[in-house]
């Protein structure tokens, strides 16, 4: 009698299964039986894998700052990704979050120590510009504690009051994170990285015309803000191609207006707010700005308006799963 054979092993997807080998007589063969041992473990993607939203030499610090367990400030404008790079440093250790509005409102200033006390692999204070100056100095103690590892969040360095410059100070590991319109050249590739993300189902494609147009806006709210625009902008349209006529007036005008003078701009906003007030029929316009249907039609070839320019709203796909 020929006794099977039973291995456990556990596939590349995570699953964990037993695989019984079973001689075949007369063939010399051997068949192979797989066997479920339990359900499936999720895949957990690693920090690295996530840091599509911060450049590429911020995310290459972030394993080292791991591994050295030093003090580290991440600083940036608001909405830069600092929280999420914090929890990037966190992944995966016991984490203790203060945040300083809280703290201000509990106005405990002895929390922090005791936060210390509880033994938490890692504190991440955030917002530390906000911090009062008795604060500040309970989280400049706890930058000095052995026994846990601390990460700060702050506004941009050069924008922080004495008190807290201080405190960053003592913080030799630092992530610095630029604001988006110092990052223009990337946004198309951020658009790839949050399109799955906040609409998996999407089937669309930026135009080169959207992305121009995107990528030329200041973003004065940063990641956040390209954010909410895809998020708005995938509730409309879920296929097919996303144009400029997709996008959000402001954004749709910022192409448009980035190499106009003052002046320029000046016209080019009174145009097309007198084009949308007649939807777009130009004899009307002309008429309302009080010049001739040939001026106005120069005076648009010339500032670059089109037809994207004059939509008021951005419009509902039609397309199947839009």
């Amino acid at each position: 009698m020929i006794i099977p054979v039973r291995r456990k092993m556990e596939l590349s997807s995570g699953r964990a299964v037993s695989v019984t080998f079973r001689a075949v007589p007369g063939t010399g063969g051997v068949l192979a039986e797989i066997t479920d041992e339990a359900r499936p473990r999720p895949r957990v993607p690693r920090a690295r894998e996530r840091m599509t939203w911060i450049p590429a030499e911020a995310a290459g610090d972030i394993e080292n700052h791991r591994l050295a367990r030093r003090p580290v400030l991440v600083c940036g404008e608001s909405g830069t990704g600092r929280t999420t790079t914090a929890a990037a440093l966190a992944e995966g250790q016991a984490v203790r979050r203060l945040d300083a509005v809280e703290l201000l409102r509990a106005g405990d200033v002895d929390l922090v120590r005791r936060v210390a006390a509880e033994g938490p692999d890692v504190v991440v204070v955030e917002d530390v510009h906000l911090l009062s100056p008795p604060l500040v100095t309970q989280v400049a103690r706890l930058l000095s504690a052995e026994t846990v590892w601390t990460v700060l969040t702050s506004a941009p360095v050069a924008d922080l009051a004495p008190e807290h410059a201080a405190l960053a100070a003592r913080c030799l590991a630092r992530i610095e994170l630029p604001p988006l319109r110092a990052r223009r050249e990337e946004v198309p590739s951020l658009v790839r990285s949050f399109v799955p993300r906040l609409h998996p189902q999407a089937r669309v494609r930026f135009t080169p015309q959207a992305l121009e147009a995107l990528a030329a806006h200041p973003w004065p709210g940063n990641l956040h803000e390209l954010r909410e625009v895809l998020r708005q902008v995938l509730e409309n349209r879920s296929a097919g191609d996303i144009t400029r006529t997709d996008l959000p007036p402001a954004l749709r005008e910022a192409a448009r207006t980035r190499n106009l003078s003052l002046v320029e701009r000046a016209e080019y906003e009174t145009i097309v707010a007198a084009l949308r007030g007649c939807s777009g029929n130009k004899v009307h316009a002309a008429r309302r700005l009080g010049m001739s249907r040939a001026t106005l039609y120069r005076r648009i070839r010339a500032l670059g308006i089109d037809d994207a320019d004059t939509v008021s709203g951005t419009r509902t796909g039609t397309t199947a799963g839009g």
